[in-house]
Parts: structure tokens; C-alpha cells; sequence
């Protein structure tokens, strides 16, 4: 699974390629790399802002940046110097970021600081992978630059020496765009071709279908979510997919990058879980990653009680995820659902999001209590004298419809020796209570009662008087 956590962490990272310019500066002998910082701003703070496509939402990211200041050393014959604030922090100021299905027309603003009114800048639309642009930050540190410009020398769209408007800002149109994942990168036009300033980079995806999810917009806590995940005409071929459950109080992050200038001691992490440790993606390698690896660093970002996470393979165009809910606390949740094709390299080529809502249980039904007698009613009068006893042994049942679990009832007892039978935590609903008859008696109430168990706790009681049959006896009814 090379790429498959570029890709799961891809809604999550949005910002990472952005708010990763921050200010910094590496010098390769005659080479400059130079990196502007960004602001809070969203109209003033050097953001690529895309447009077109379908809007979902992305978790609140804070950058942090934290490390040395300054690293000088030799690195395959060439002196490279690293100079970068010793702390820096940025929030993305955007909480959506643009999805696009093949094919989709593709558009976006540069915002640039008024400091930058003016100037040209260089547009580059390329098509690379976030490990992609990680493999060409790791050369940069090695003092190899050919990568970065192989990089924009490749790239599907150009445009040179674009003047930014009075506010530092620029239209930006990259037409018509096919399946694949992209970066677009805009930098300063330099006279000198050994520099290079990078004012901002956004990463964006364009994917091979469309998909759809299928899930209530509520459940109540405890019932499981079924999430049905369907790809519109794919081809045939297996596919991980994905569900993603973050409550909307926990979608955020911290997005940390913690450097001591050398390789092997950069990491970056989210919220305490890392993403790329020592320049190796889960501090792994890529031929290490596997669904438990993105799984346990969705998990850890996500947080205990606070989502569910659930990845399947299945040689289908769609699938049915089932996330439990009973440990998961109430309120609004953000559905993620992606598909990865295991054929491709596994990128993403499938995503949709939905809002759903944990309410809280059912509250439990009030349950009551049936009893009474079964007694020989010698008098006949229908009640259960003093002087009168109770008949043991005798079977008494309890049909009806349960409405509080829609289910219906069949039970039944028999009366103990001294003919009191009871029946508990009866809920809600309509019954029949009834008596078996025996052979040589007779009733002189009614075998069957009607009873109606309110939605309150209550006890009712019913008793059921007979008396011995003789040749002179008739039902106690009359």
C-alpha cells in the first residue's frame, strides 16, 4: 500500500503543502531556495484560493514549525546552508478545500500580500503526489535541486512572468484537468535562474468517479451506522474503502514539523501521531505502510470516543461500512468516505462527505408489574374473600403487543401455593390476561381481561375466581 496514506490523510493534509512554505531560505552553493511565509489573512496572506469542483469540509489546522534557526553543512560535495525562524506558527485560514471528478474545469486566486503589488510571479500546474513533493524537499536538504526542477520543467501548465494586481493578487485558470493529483506552485519570476522564491503551493486532486453515500443523517447512540459507498461506473477492479467519523468538535489538529536541520531528525506529526518521522512516511517507508498503519494514525488523530474509523478491500463498484457508535458521544459528526483503487498505485479516485448526528438513546421503557389471585370463589361473588383460598398450580399467560419494542409477548406462569401468580417488567403495550381452565371448574369472572400497561411504571392487578363444578353449578358469568 505505497501511496495509500498520502492519499487517507489527504483531506487532513490540505493545508500541510500551504502552510508548509513558511519563511525559510536554503542555500546550495549558487543555488537559493527561498520559501515566503504566509498570515492569517485569507485576502492578504500569499493563499492559493481554488474555485470549481465541489467544496468539503477540512479539519481547523494549526502549523507549527519548531527546530534550528540556522544549519550549515556538507552534503555530496556541495555546501548547504538552512536558515529559518526557530519557531513559527500559521493557522490555515480555510475551512473547505475544492474536490473535482474527472474531467473538471479548475480555477483559483492567488492572494498575495500587498507587499508583493506589482510583481511577476512564474504559475506552475504540475502532477505529483504529496510523497511525491516529500521525495523533492528530501533531495533539497541533500543539495540536489534537480528534482524540484524536473519537477516544473514537467509541468502541464505554465505561465511566465504574470504581473500581480495593485493588492498583490492573480486570476488563475488551468482549464480542463483529467484524473490525477496535483500541485499548483507559484513563485517569484527571477532574472537569476539559481533562484528560486516560492510564495505559495496548494495540493488538489482531481478523481477518476463520482461516488455517493448512503447513511441516515441520524442515529441514536448505541445503533450502528450502516454506510453504503457506491462508486458510479468504475472499472473492475479491486478497492479499499474507506469511512471516517470525526465529531465536528474534534475536527482540528496540529499539524507539528520538528527539524534539527538533518533528515533523520525531521518529523511531522498531527496532533501527536506522526506522519513522516526521519523523512519516512509513519516513520515506515512507503513498502511499509498498511491499512492497520493508517488506520492506527486516523485513530490517534481522531481521538478515544470522539469518531470511528473502518477500511475494507472488495472487488466492488460499492460496499456497506458498519461504525459502532456506542462508545461515541453525541452530537454532530463529519462522515468522510474515500475509495482507493489497489490497481493504480492506490490514489484516491473516489470521495464524499455527509453530516450526521449521534443523538442520544432511547430512553429505557418504564416497565410495570401484573399480579393476582387465583382463588375458589365459594360464594360466588366474584371477589376474594377472607375466608376463601387460593388455587396452586393453575397456568396463567399474558399475550399481547409490546409497543415499546414492537414485539409481541407470549409468556406465561403458574400461581404459587398460595394462588398469586405475577408477571414483571412488563412494558408499554395491550394484553390479553387469561387463565387456563381446568377440568371440573368454572370461572366466575371473566378467563380473559383486556389490560393496557401505561408509559408509566404502575402495578395492576387482576385476579381470577372459580368454584368446583356440580350438576347444580353454572358459570359464575351470569
Amino acid at each position: 500500500m505505497r501511496n495509500i496514506l498520502g492519499s487517507v490523510l489527504f483531506v487532513l493534509l490540505i493545508s500541510t503543502a500551504a502552510s508548509a512554505s513558511n519563511l525559510a531560505q536554503i542555500t546550495i552553493n549558487n543555488e537559493n531556495v527561498t520559501f515566503i511565509n504566509h498570515t492569517y489573512d485569507p485576502s492578504d496572506g500569499n493563499w492559493i484560493v481554488l474555485s470549481g469542483g465541489e467544496s468539503v469540509r477540512i479539519p481547523e489546522i494549526d502549523f507549527v514549525y519548531s527546530g534550528v534557526s540556522s544549519k550549515n553543512y556538507m552534503k555530496n560535495g556541495k555546501n548547504i546552508s538552512i536558515v529559518s525562524p526557530a519557531s513559527y506558527e500559521v493557522r490555515y485560514p480555510f475551512l473547505t478545500h475544492q474536490m473535482y471528478t474527472d474531467p473538471s474545469s479548475v480555477s483559483a486566486v492567488f492572494n498575495g500580500s500587498t507587499d508583493l503589488a506589482g510583481k511577476n510571479i512564474d504559475i506552475y500546474l504540475t502532477k505529483t503526489s504529496p510523497t511525491g513533493l516529500r521525495n523533492i524537499a528530501s533531495n533539497i536538504i541533500d543539495g540536489n535541486t534537480t528534482p524540484f526542477r524536473n519537477l516544473l520543467n514537467s509541468a502541464i501548465n505554465k505561465s511566465f512572468n504574470q504581473a500581480l494586481n495593485s493588492n498583490g493578487d492573480k486570476n488563475i485558470d488551468f482549464g480542463v484537468l483529467r484524473a490525477g493529483d496535483y500541485v499548483a506552485i507559484v513563485m517569484l519570476n527571477e532574472s537569476n535562474p539559481n533562484n528560486f522564491t516560492v510564495l505559495s503551493s496548494t495540493t488538489f486532486q482531481v478523481l477518476e468517479y463520482t461516488s455517493h453515500i448512503t447513511t441516515p443523517a441520524r442515529v441514536r447512540q448505541g445503533e450502528d451506522i450502516e454506510v453504503k459507498i457506491d462508486l458510479i461506473s468504475p472499472q473492475v477492479e479491486n478497492y479499499t474503502y474507506g469511512a471516517f467519523l470525526i465529531h465536528e468538535d474534534s475536527y482540528k489538529g496540529i499539524l507539528h514539523l520538528r527539524s534539527n536541520g538533518s533528515k533523520a531528525g525531521t518529523n511531522l506529526s498531527i496532533d501527536g501521531e506522526f506522519l513522516v518521522d526521519g523523512f519516512k512516511i509513519a516513520g515506515k517507508g512507503l513498502n511499509k505502510v498498511n491499512k492497520s498503519t493508517i488506520q492506527k494514525i486516523a485513530e490517534g488523530f481522531i481521538g478515544a470516543n470522539n469518531g470511528s474509523v473502518l477500511l475494507k478491500t472488495t472487488a466492488s463498484e460499492n460496499t456497506t461500512l458498519s461504525l459502532t457508535t456506542e462508545d461515541l458521544k453525541v452530537g454532530r459528526y463529519i462522515l468522510n468516505a474515500g475509495v482507493w483503487s489497489n490497481k493504480r498505485g492506490e490514489r484516491l479516485v473516489g470521495f464524499s462527505q455527509e453530516i450526521i448526528e449521534i443523538t442520544p438513546p432511547e430512553p429505557p421503557c418504564a416497565t410495570s408489574t401484573i399480579n393476582g389471585y387465583k382463588f375458589n370463589d365459594t360464594n360466588r361473588n366474584k371477589n376474594f374473600d377472607h375466608d376463601e383460598v387460593g388455587l396452586a398450580d393453575w397456568k396463567i399467560k399474558l399475550v399481547g403487543f409490546d409497543t415499546c419494542s414492537g414485539t409481541m409477548v407470549n409468556i406465561g406462569t403458574n400461581t404459587n401455593e398460595k394462588g398469586y401468580f405475577e408477571f414483571r417488567e412488563v412494558t408499554q403495550g395491550i394484553y390479553v390476561l387469561m387463565e387456563i381452565s381446568e377440568k371440573g371448574w368454572i370461572p366466575t369472572t371473566r378467563p380473559a381481561q383486556k389490560i393496557i400497561v401505561p408509559s408509566t411504571s404502575t402495578s395492576i392487578t387482576k385476579d381470577f375466581g372459580n368454584t368446583k363444578k356440580t350438576s347444580h353449578t353454572r358459570s359464575g358469568l351470569d
